[in-house]
């Protein structure tokens, strides 16, 4: 159970964190004692209360969710906090036990990080559960360590699923942090949810899980009036692997007004020993193939199950052409010769037709699929060319097009530019590889762009017999990054699900979670999207709560240095998504990957 769960992550650092506004560490402070005048607050009453849910208990033993044997050591993937975090492996190992009665000892350390001072933790496994010994540590006021004491964190047999547990200590801090001669009072809570079971696989096995979410509330109270009170407060979603233990201590948030915490926890196990055995580290069974290849946009053809790639001037074996990939091999065949960049690729519904768009080319090609033979060439006014293609679901023959600021949003039907468009100056596209996509009906083209004197967010225009109309609505809410997708009749946008009737926002991802232009997987449960601090990480959002699932950021294994930044990420086959990888320009690709896992389904 080396790596059974994080103690000086979890509520210790809670407590921590709040006793860091007016101590340097939790031991420090002034000290403790009193004299003959009365506090001007009263002191909280002392409080030791275990409060548990009802109904029938879950036989859990032959899991054994607990692992804990001589000598594990387990490594888990974190980050270090801040806006220039950067990753860190958290190791949490095993120097002592267990003994006869179920006691061991835990050094949770990131090595070369001088800041972070290791953290010892001593548990015991009991008949009735997973006990933290002596739980806030020797650093903490004796006074204070007696009250919290010895700490059962994870009964078993466990409770009912979806129930709520909670822990509360409370009484005096045992120090005077005010200088007053009084000490200060203390509440910690903590509330603990058990989520329940799932199966997944690791390492190309079957494994059963146990997910539980933690609360943890930490308030000082000073003895003085008109002092306020110290508050720290953290979230926090445990995942547990059966014969394994911890796989996951992801912190989803913390409100505080001082922290001592340095790292984000051990958020994700990617090696180690555990119970003399080599720690999987293959997560979820997640793996990726790479085809390495100078592209401009990417797409996936769900009627023909492949994926397609403008390829630019600038790759050395197939400048100038459209790439047909297949997701299971990673296989690549292309199109003839199309004498300039590609910039925008897009599919019909029927999976029958590809209009290729070129750079400073006032043309645009059809090519038949999946033979990629040119079968059309569609004339443009001279002097432009296109880019942000978007085919109607309602009609393989209607095609819209973004082009320069001469050329504006365009509609073509049966290969015929259509004369009615918007005064370009009124609506502009955000760049080159901004995206565009109709409505199911083909009613309403959605794309990102400036209308009059509203800035960039999400639009939708009207379409029209003979082109689009002015009627333009835009959305109240600017979407945070560029992406749209449909998920169950509703648009994807950035992080956001709008209606796409008249873009009013449902529901949109909680500020924090660190990511952007998100997009909906093929069964509409899950939103894969890119994250804003971890460049060779997605996020996987679950699509009813809009919060990150398992670890919150799926890392990408294997992906060379010079293509690890993902710069869009397209939804491929169920299970698999295709990464645009680049080193330079966010609408230029130097590789694709195609990365299976079964989060991504």
């Amino acid at each position: 159970m080396g790596n059974a769960v994080s103690r000086g992550h979890g509520w210790r650092g809670v407590a921590c964190s709040a006793l860091a506004a007016v101590l340097t560490a939790c031991g420090g402070g002034g000290g403790s004692g009193g004299d003959s005048a009365s506090p001007s607050r009263p002191p909280l009453a002392r409080v030791v209360q275990d409060i548990a849910p009802p109904g029938p208990r879950i036989d859990v033993a032959a899991d054994d969710f607990f692992v804990a044997s001589t000598a594990d050591k387990a490594i888990y993937r974190s980050r270090t906090v801040g806006p220039l975090g950067v990753d860190v492996d958290v190791h949490r190992d095993v120097v002592f036990g267990p003994d006869a009665q179920g006691r061991f000892t835990v050094v949770e350390s990131v090595p070369g990080q001088l800041v972070v001072a290791p953290v010892t933790e001593r548990w015991q496994r009991r008949a009735d559960g997973l006990v933290a010994l002596d739980f806030m540590g020797d650093g903490a006021p004796p006074g204070f360590r007696a009250i919290v004491g010895d700490t059962l964190l994870f009964p078993t047999p466990f409770h009912p699923v979806g129930s709520v547990r909670t822990i509360v200590r409370q009484g005096s801090l045992d120090k005077d942090l005010d200088g007053d001669g009084f000490t200060e009072s203390f509440r910690l809570e903590l509330t603990q949810t058990f989520v329940g079971f799932e199966t997944a696989t690791r390492a190309g096995r079957a494994e059963r899980r146990a997910r539980f979410r933690h609360r943890t509330v930490m308030v000082v109270q000073s003895s003085r009036l008109g002092v306020p009170d110290v508050r720290s407060e953290a979230d926090e979603t445990l995942t547990f692997a059966a014969h394994t233990g911890l796989i996951s201590a992801q912190r989803q948030g913390v409100l505080a007004e001082a922290s001592l915490v340095q790292h984000e926890g051990p958020v994700l196990l990617v090696g180690g020993v555990l119970a003399g055995r080599p720690a999987d580290t293959a997560w979820n069974g997640g793996t990726v193939r790479l085809v390495v290849l100078e592209h401009l946009d990417l797409v996936f053809d769900p009627a023909g199950g492949h994926y397609y790639a403008g390829v630019g001037l600038g790759d050395a074996a197939h400048p100038g052409t459209v790439a047909r990939i297949d997701p299971a091999t990673g296989v690549a065949a292309f199109s003839e010769p199309l004498g300039a960049d590609v910039p925008s690729v897009a599919v019909s519904a029927d999976g029958r037709s590809l209009y290729a768009a070129l750079r400073d080319r006032a043309e645009i090609v059809r090519l038949s699929l999946p033979d990629l033979q040119v079968r059309q060439r569609i004339a443009l006014p001279v002097g432009t060319w296109a880019f942000s293609l978007a085919v109607s679901p309602a009609d393989a023959d209607v095609l819209a097009y973004h082009g320069d600021s001469f050329a504006g949003l365009r509609l073509i039907r049966q290969g015929v530019l259509q004369p009615r468009a918007p005064n370009p100056a009124d609506l502009r596209a955000e760049s080159i590889d901004n995206p565009a996509m109709f409505s199911p009906d083909g009613a309403q083209l959605f794309m990102y762009g400036s209308h009059g004197s509203v800035g960039p967010r999400l639009l939708a225009v009207p379409v029209l017999a003979d082109g689009f109309g002015d009627s333009v609505r835009a959305a109240s809410a600017i979407s945070i990054g560029r992406s749209l997708s449909l998920s169950g009749g509703d648009l994807v946008s950035g992080t956001a699900l709008h209606r796409a009737s008249d873009l009013a926002v449902l529901r949109a991802a909680a500020d924090g979670q660190a990511i952007h232009s998100c997009s909906a997987l093929p069964g509409a449960h899950r939103w894969v999207c890119l994250s804003e601090r971890e460049r060779s990480r997605v996020g996987v959002l679950d699509a009813t709560t809009l919060s990150l699932i398992e670890d919150g950021l799926v890392p990408l294994p294997g992906a060379p240095v010079p293509f690890g930044a993902v710069v869009r990420v397209v939804p491929g086959p169920r299970g698999q998504v295709a990464m645009m990888l680049s080193s330079g320009a966010a609408g230029q690709g130097r590789a694709v990957a195609l990365f299976d896992n079964p989060d991504f389904r």
